[in-house]
């Protein structure tokens, strides 16, 4: 058995190149690796979706109840009122796939992760005052408006829509899960969300 064991290793062996790490092959290398088995649940039948104009920050919505955005376009209607300049204001998803509106510096940041090599997609308004009226896009072909307040329209170019439905919960004024954006120095959310719509198309 002895015998028959290290005969096998020899040969295995010399088909990687032998133990010079110079000589060993290469390893493989996949562009976008996907896993071999579904990593996506169905969509659980009977679930009423969530109104989300009724939520209060802190709130959170499970995944079925909140919007199915998995290969859609979708936008993203609310009325903000802070004085905080670093904080959450809605996220849906984690740090694979999924979406979310935030401050950063005073300024409303839209990422969007598609889970293409784990990147995230922002765009962001200039620094705001006051209440403002935000509106967010999602193209099915990735691209990306944001609208806030009486400032000029920015846009950007996502890899293409979100390609699965998020699996955390959608947080209003908080991320609970994996983050799906990078918020640094963020504090707990103060103030208001109201008129709150995400609409897939």
């Amino acid at each position: 058995m002895v015998e028959k064991l290290q005969a096998l290793a020899t040969k295995m062996n010399e088909e990687i190149g032998g133990q010079a790490p110079k000589a060993r092959r290469p390893a493989g290398v996949v562009s976008n690796p996907q896993p071999l088995y579904p990593t996506d649940e169905p969509p659980k039948e009977g679930v009423k979706p969530a109104a989300l104009d009724t939520l209060k920050p802190g709130d959170a919505v499970p995944s079925e109840a909140a919007p199915q955005i998995a290969g859609k376009a979708f936008s993203i209607t609310c009325q903000l009122e802070t004085e905080l300049r670093d904080t959450v204001i809605l996220a849906h998803g984690g740090n694979v796939a999924g979406y979310a509106l935030h401050l950063n510096d005073g300024r409303v940041v839209f990422s969007v992760r598609t889970g293409t090599k784990d990147a995230v997609t922002e765009v962001r308004s200039e620094p705001i005052k006051g209440t403002v009226r935000i509106t967010a896009t999602l193209g099915k072909d990735g691209a990306i408006t944001l609208t806030v307040g009486e400032q000029a329209m920015v846009m950007g170019k996502a890899p293409g829509p979100v390609p699965r439905q998020p699996q955390e919960a959608l947080c209003l004024g908080h991320d609970n899960g994996q983050p799906v954006a990078n918020y640094s120095k963020v504090q707990p959310f103060q103030g208001k969300v109201t008129d709150l719509k995400v609409i897939v198309q």
